[in-house]
């Protein structure tokens, strides 16, 4: 037999294990003659509150947190099953069903209440040809008033739950309760034969069919277990070991008998809906009674994605600051590197500014020098090549031309133009001439003239033909 369970005669005593868990919120049970404030990390931690007033109660619960340090932004609220109405609806009734709304407009033709003041929710069966919803609906009066002083003093009510319904779904939880089975339920306030019981089914999906309240006589329970138990399903009773003593003809109508500490189970309840590892089956924090902020439940999470969205993209923002920083280093380090290159290498001339398109250019020259026979060649004139300048001059082109150096294969000129315009369109006319001609660089001179640079570059072969002078007017 299981260590946790010990039997004496019919009566099963269950010691019900739970799942450690940190969270230090706070449950407010309504009783009978008032409200419970609950720790639910520990069951034996609680406090009675006689008084019906929002204002008392809300005082009662922020003393109740400072005194155990609980959290309060993690308040549930547990309704008593006597003011909370259940009915099942058709599922020829339940299409029409789209929303809350139309839900309590439903319910407002099945229960005796009226749809503009009560709260309600439902859950979809699916495996019953009769029944299409469960619902369960509550006056919204008696808590509004409450939850708004709650939240006016920095309590945060995550949930509006049934506390009936939070021991079936922690019982249903740890195989206490199990599918297609009823159940007859004490409350700790029954603790004499006047006090009231709740008959419970359930189907194959654990899913609530059928929920009544009735008082704990016998033939009251029986009669009951008749209407809501056709099919006769397995029966268990539920009590705290007072109750199981005070009722024991209760027993007879059970297959089985277990006895429950109802608040350990809805401590357990509370932790669970509140890390999400279980929702509730009714939730009646909605319409009136629902939070101002609907995503505040969420708020926690949704913060920690946010900071966590920035603090990702600072970090991609400053990866590629540093890598710009860092290939900016290497362009500096690369251009130093070429100067001192061009440098070595023609140490009687200027660095330009294009250091790379000149050492290209430079080692092109070198290739073709190399490709070239072994007899040494003599190079193309000078006169040669300033003909073919001459010859490209426009003569409505206005210029005054400073310099004009040819050398090896090279030529640069340096010419003063009225105009930008004037410098490309002598490049442009130097291209004509078969020259390889780069871009003209430009200045502007004090008597705001351009001067301009001109680069550009020719192959031996091509001054080895004879040219034709054109013959100036």
């Amino acid at each position: 037999m299981d260590d946790r369970e010990t039997m004496t005669n019919n009566c099963k005593i269950a010691n019900l294990p739970g799942q450690q868990n940190l969270m230090k919120a706070i449950l407010l049970l309504e009783v009978s003659n008032g409200w419970r404030l609950q720790n639910s990390q520990a069951a034996d931690v609680s406090q009675f509150v006689e008084s019906t007033s929002p204002i008392e109660i809300a005082n009662a619960t922020i003393d109740f947190s400072k005194k155990h340090r609980l959290d309060r932004r993690k308040v549930v609220i547990a309704v008593a099953s006597t003011t909370t109405l259940f009915t099942t609806i058709q599922p020829g009734d339940a299409v029409n069903i789209t929303n809350h709304q139309s839900l309590r407009f439903a319910l407002e033709a099945l229960l005796p209440v009226n749809a503009e003041s009560i709260v309600a929710d439902s859950i979809h069966i699916s495996n019953n040809p009769s029944i299409g919803l469960s619902a369960a609906a509550m006056e919204s009066d008696h808590l509004q008033a409450l939850i708004d002083q709650l939240e006016s003093c920095e309590c945060r009510v995550q949930f509006v739950v049934s506390a009936s319904m939070m021991v079936f779904e922690q019982a249903m939880a740890e195989r206490v309760l199990k599918p297609n089975s009823s159940v007859i339920y004490l409350e700790n306030s029954c603790d004499d034969r006047s006090g009231h019981a709740e008959i419970a089914s359930f189907d194959g999906q654990g899913k609530l069919t059928a929920w009544q309240v009735s008082d704990a006589r016998p033939i009251s329970v029986s009669r009951l277990l008749e209407l809501i138990n056709p099919e006769e399903l397995p029966v268990v009773l539920l009590a705290n070991r007072s109750a199981m003593q005070r009722h024991e003809m209760l027993q007879e109508l059970a297959n089985q008998s277990v006895v429950i500490d109802p608040l350990v189970m809805q401590c357990k309840a509370t932790r669970h809906i509140l890390s999400n590892r279980r929702e509730p089956t009714f939730d009646f924090r909605r319409d009136q009674l629902a939070a101002s902020d609907p995503l505040r439940r969420y708020r926690i999470a949704i913060s920690s994605f946010v900071i966590s969205g920035c603090i990702a993209l600072l970090l991609v923002c400053g990866t590629l600051l540093w890598r710009s920083f860092q290939y900016q280093a290497m362009a500096r380090q690369a251009t130093a590197e070429q100067a001192t290159l061009f440098k070595k290498a023609f140490p009687e001339q200027r660095v330009p500014a294009a250091i790379l398109s000149r050492l290209k250019s430079e080692h092109a020259k070198a290739i073709g020098i190399r490709k070239v026979d072994n007899k040494t060649k003599v190079p193309a004139s000078a006169l040669q090549v300033l003909r073919r300048i001459l010859e490209s001059l426009n003569d409505e082109l206005p210029f005054e031309i400073d310099q004009i150096r040819i050398e090896n294969g090279s030529i640069v000129m340096e010419v003063k133009f009225m105009s930008q315009q004037d410098a490309g369109k002598l490049a442009a006319a130097l291209a004509d001439q078969g020259l390889e001609v780069e871009p003209p660089s430009t200045s502007l001179t004090d008597d705001d003239r351009i001067s301009a640079t001109i680069l550009a570059s020719y192959r031996q072969a091509d001054f080895e033909k004879p040219i034709s002078m054109r013959v100036r007017q």
